[in-house]
């Protein structure tokens, strides 16, 4: 297996949250928006698991060889127990989905979920939550506060680890201000962020092109600005894919705005956008 895995940006919020203020039918969306993007998430972790299975990479055991491994990464700035509820939530869609979901080793796959909890920069400097890291096919963060996650992973041991486990072909997903910090720049707050994506800001849970156009002042002129609604994904990098597309999944819309373009691209779900070296 070589080449780096592929990325997911999801719009938010956390997958497998509820929002009470959604009346039923909304509601019904919203799972199935959910279920949509956590399924693309498994399956892409089932192609890196078998991959490294084949491979005899870190986490693959000889005698359990076919087992998808998530580690869900959550970095707490806020409030302990609602970090806490995200990442349960996204552990949970995960286990509900993943019977669902058949990776390249068929019907015997199983799933670990691991839980990767850093309260600051000493947590992600421990030798124990990098092992998890190092070893999973799939690293997701949930969402949270984007300048938090980028100070609290840059240059530590944990988030070495993430890079380590992409460049062996892991998928790397982020989801809401945890999209955000992948960019290279943080339109939000500003300052550089953990820049996955060369000269690409993202800016999560957009509502409409608008909010693109508004924000393109604030970060520096050659980059580009990626924007997703909520409850949609936009993923890149795909093993046997090419070039610089990135495809839609989810239920809503994604923008594109590039340097010197009078107004931002936009694709729906199953459609691509493609970042122009």
């Amino acid at each position: 297996m070589s080449g780096l895995g592929p990325i997911v940006l999801h719009g938010g919020p956390p997958l497998g949250a509820a929002d009470v203020r959604l009346g039923a039918a909304d509601d019904r969306l919203d799972r199935a928006g959910d279920e949509a993007i956590g399924r693309e998430l498994l399956r892409l972790a089932g192609v890196a698991a078998a991959g490294r299975a084949e491979a005899c990479l870190p986490g693959s055991d000889a005698g359990d060889p076919t087992t998808r491994r998530i580690a869900i990464l959550e970095v707490v700035a806020g409030p302990r127990d609602e970090a806490e509820r995200g990442a349960a939530d996204t552990a949970g869609l995960f286990a509900a989905l993943a019977s669902e979901v058949a990776g390249p080793a068929g019907e015997g796959e199983r799933l670990r979920i691991d839980t990767v909890v850093l309260r600051g920069r000493s947590d992600a400097a421990s030798g124990r939550p990098s092992a998890f890291l190092a070893a999973a096919d799939l690293v997701y963060l949930p969402a949270g506060n984007a300048a938090a996650i980028v100070a609290t992973l840059r240059e530590t041991l944990a988030w070495n680890a993430v890079l380590a486990a992409r460049a062996r072909g892991a998928v790397l997903g982020a989801s809401g201000g945890a999209a955000n910090a992948l960019g290279s720049w943080l339109p939000g707050s500003g300052g550089a962020g953990l820049a996955i994506l060369p000269r690409v800001a993202v800016i999560a849970g957009v509502a409409a092109a608008d909010e693109l156009l508004a924000s393109h002042a604030a970060v520096p002129a050659e980059m580009a600005l990626l924007g997703l609604a909520t409850r949609t994904a936009l993923v890149s990098g795909e093993p046997g894919g090419g070039g610089r597309g990135w495809r839609v999944a989810g239920r809503g819309p994604a923008w594109l705005l590039v340097p010197g373009a009078a107004g931002p691209m936009s694709a729906g779900p199953g459609e691509v956008l493609t970042l122009l070296e």
